[in-house]
């Protein structure tokens, strides 16, 4: 137990170590308005970006559902964008060799379900 303490505290220095430069470059938050109240009835906006693996039928599990993706895409890595304004979801191909081509895949209807939220 003391040897696999002392490995851990290692990869953990040097996860650290190995981020510190990206961490520092980052720009800075901005702070939220000071009148800033969160509303848990407001309907969200904006999108949601997922990471997911297709399974062997070219399916991703996402928000409770599964979607058929692409039959030829098979145990792959996707990017599932859920457009909550234009209740679109949209997944795209990731590639290791070409990281900057993400051709899209599947376009489908998606609507994000409203429910009432206690506070």
């Amino acid at each position: 137990l003391r040897g696999l303490k002392t490995r851990s505290a290692k990869y953990i220095a040097a996860a650290f170590r190995r981020g510190a430069a990206r961490i520092e470059s980052a720009p800075p938050r901005r702070r939220f308005p000071k009148r800033w109240r969160l509303d848990l009835q407001k309907h969200p906006q904006g999108k949601i970006i997922y990471l997911r693996r297709t399974n062997d039928k070219g399916r991703i599990s996402l928000l409770g559902h599964s979607f058929a993706v692409d039959r030829h895409w098979l145990h792959r890595l996707v990017r599932a964008e859920v457009d909550l304004d234009a209740n679109q979801l949209r997944v795209f191909a990731l590639r290791r060799r070409q990281p900057t081509d993400q051709p899209l895949l599947k376009e489908l209807p998606y609507t994000l379900p409203r429910k009432q939220f206690k506070e």
